[in-house]
C-alpha cells in the first residue's frame, strides 16, 4: 500500500489519482491525521511526502519529519515532492534557503545525473514544472549523507537521493501536465523495491 501525506495542499489529490492508477491500494492522510503509530498501523510499502505552504522547520510539520524518519530507519522506500523533498534534505542536515526567484508555475529545464533510480530510463534533461520559493542549499550538501539527482542550467538542485537508502527527493512536481515523464517517474518510485534482509 502506498501512503501519501498530504500537508493541505491542491496537488496532493492530483499525485493520488497519478499513483493510484500504477497501485491502487492507496492511503492518503492529512499532516495532522500521522502521528508515531501510524506507520505500524498501515504498513505501507512505499510513502510520498507531499508538497504544501511553509518552511520545513515550522512546529506544524513536526510529525511529518517524524514519520520520514522512522520510514528512513524501517527502510520503507520514501519519496519527497517540494515541501516533502525540502523536509528530507533538512533532516539529513542541508539548510533550506529562499529561492532568488519565486517560482509558480514555471517551467524549466532539468538535467539529471544518472545516479538515482527514480530517473530510470528517463532522457537525460527534460522540463518541469515548479511551485516554490524555497530551494536546497548547494553549498549545505557538502557532508550530507544524501546527493545530488538533478539540477536546473544554474545549477539549483531538483532532486536528491540517498546513495544506499531507498530516500528520494525532488523539488518540481511530477503531476503537472507541464512536467515530462512525471507519470514515468512515479511509476520508477513506485516500482523501487527493498530486499528483504535474510539475517534480520
Amino acid at each position: 500500500m502506498l501512503l501519501i501525506v498530504d500537508h493541505y495542499d491542491s496537488f496532493s489529490e492530483m499525485i493520488a489519482d497519478y499513483c493510484r492508477a500504477i497501485m491502487p491500494e492507496c492511503c492518503m492522510l492529512k499532516t495532522d491525521q500521522i502521528n508515531s503509530t501510524t506507520l505500524a498501523e498501515i504498513n505501507p510499502s512505499h510513502i510520498i511526502i507531499g508538497p504544501g505552504p511553509g518552511h520545513p522547520s515550522d512546529n506544524e510539520l513536526v510529525a511529518s519529519k517524524e514519520l520520514i524518519r522512522q520510514a528512513i530507519k524501517q527502510n520503507t522506500p520514501i519519496l519527497g515532492i517540494c515541501l516533502g523533498h525540502q523536509l528530507i534534505a533538512e533532516i539529513y542536515g542541508a539548510k533550506i534557503v529562499t529561492a532568488k526567484q519565486i517560482c509558480h508555475g514555471i517551467i524549466s529545464t532539468i538535467t539529471h545525473k544518472q545516479n538515482s533510480a527514480i530517473f530510470d530510463k528517463l532522457p537525460l534533461s527534460f522540463e518541469v514544472t515548479r511551485y516554490h520559493s524555497l530551494l536546497v542549499e548547494n553549498t549545505s550538501m557538502i557532508n550530507c549523507e544524501i546527493v545530488i539527482s538533478a539540477t536546473t542550467a544554474c545549477g539549483e538542485i531538483m532532486a536528491i537521493h540517498h546513495p544506499k537508502l531507498p530516500v528520494y527527493g525532488i523539488q518540481f512536481h511530477p503531476e503537472s501536465i507541464t512536467t515530462q515523464y512525471g507519470k514515468q517517474l512515479l511509476a520508477n518510485f513506485l516500482e523501487v523495491i527493498v530486499p528483504v534482509d535474510p539475517h534480520p
